[in-house]
């Protein structure tokens, strides 16, 4: 939901000679998340930022008023790298972008660390290397006088160029735009729906890869997740948290020849008016489960109904927030949810799933 950055401590063993070799020292510390533990690096890198910006020190109550927002550098506020095990994905502001990454790239560097941005398709190494993507061979390169419906956008330009078409479709059914994070923001009593654009996979310069999800918040339900998993933080802190509803992956279906693996494959900018339109059919389906999520009662229904398989939600994501629904709703089936989750492979080792499990055994509602 941000333009974001990956950070970690490349292996000394291993030679980052290409970019291809950095996805794929990345792609083995994401396999390997159980036996890591928060790098201590991460924690002075956030210092070293948070002092670089005047933010050391500030309380969220300052700062959590929805237009200051975006004036903060780093999306994710407060950072919290020391829940970050290998790998830290921090998301940034894109306004101010050109301020902040160098800032970044130099505190990293200066503490052993290395920054992958995948939207731009370029690695910064600690020894003060970067490695680039190189374009295709006989690719005329883009300029300044290039035809702006010709050649091919980086994955950034391609999600504000589809945020600003689809956005006066989002203003009709009630939501508020913010294009800094390409955001659509519906509030209702208790809660909030939100539907994101964010970058896929980095092809750039072959193409610009898109995908689109969907979150909702019901205090109810997030506030009492955030209690029970993060007992370490005020609660202020989870003002933002959410659930993840869906993805591309899950309701984006192939009928379209600039749909790969469920993400939007974009090689021309012409094709941006063509994604928009089909991203807003997908939209209008999408709409009314929304919509039945408002309700604790209707969102326990949605995520933990019989219909689950079969709908557009994702089945694995935010499992701890199935289990408080169905917890704090009374559901006959929560014993059979946790005995699910607790084998499932998929989320046995999540700690936030099984915080709740936990939880909802030792409490039983009568």
């Amino acid at each position: 939901m941000s333009y974001t950055v990956r950070i970690w401590e490349p292996s000394p063993t291993a030679a980052l000679t290409s970019l291809e070799a950095v996805v794929e020292q990345l792609a083995a510390l994401d396999k390997d998340l159980r036996a890591q533990h928060a790098n201590p690096k991460f924690i002075t890198l956030s210092q070293h930022l948070n002092e670089a910006w005047g933010l050391a020190g500030q309380a969220k109550a300052k700062i959590k008023a929805e237009p200051d927002l975006d004036t903060l550098p780093w999306r994710d506020w407060p950072l919290h790298p020391e829940t970050a095990a290998g790998v830290w994905n921090l998301g940034l502001n894109q306004a101010l972008l050109t301020q902040t990454l160098p800032v970044l790239i130099q505190a990293a560097r200066a503490l052993g660390l290395a920054v992958l941005d995948e939207q731009q398709a370029q690695a910064y190494l600690p020894g003060g290397e970067t490695l680039t993507a190189a374009p295709p061979p006989n690719q005329a390169p883009i300029t300044a006088t290039t035809d702006t419906t010709a050649g091919v956008p980086k994955n950034r330009d391609a999600l504000s160029r589809i945020y600003d078409v689809l956005a006066p479709w989002f203003k009709k059914h009630g939501f508020r735009g913010r294009k800094s994070t390409h955001t659509f923001r519906r509030t209702f009593p208790g809660g909030w729906h939100e539907v994101y654009l964010d970058s896929g996979a980095n092809y750039w310069p072959v193409s610009a890869r898109v995908l689109v999800g969907a979150c909702v918040r019901l205090d109810v339900i997030s506030e009492r997740v955030a209690s029970i998993s993060y007992t370490d933080r005020p609660l202020a802190e989870s003002a933002e948290s959410a659930t993840l509803l869906c993805h591309s992956k899950r309701w984006i279906k192939q009928d379209a020849p600039f749909v790969t693996t469920n993400e939007y494959e974009i090689s021309n900018f012409s094709q941006i008016e063509q994604v928009a339109a089909h991203l807003q059919t997908h939209l209008e389906a999408l709409l009314p489960h929304l919509d039945r999520c408002q309700t604790l009662a209707d969102f326990d229904r949605e995520m933990n109904g019989p219909e689950r398989e079969n709908s557009v939600f994702s089945p694995y994501n935010d499992c701890g927030e199935r289990v408080i629904a169905a917890y704090l709703n009374h559901n006959p089936q929560l014993d059979a949810l946790c005995s699910a989750l607790e084998i499932d492979p998929s989320t046995r080792y999540g700690t936030k799933v099984q915080a709740c499990i936990r939880y909802v055994r030792e409490h039983p509602l009568t």
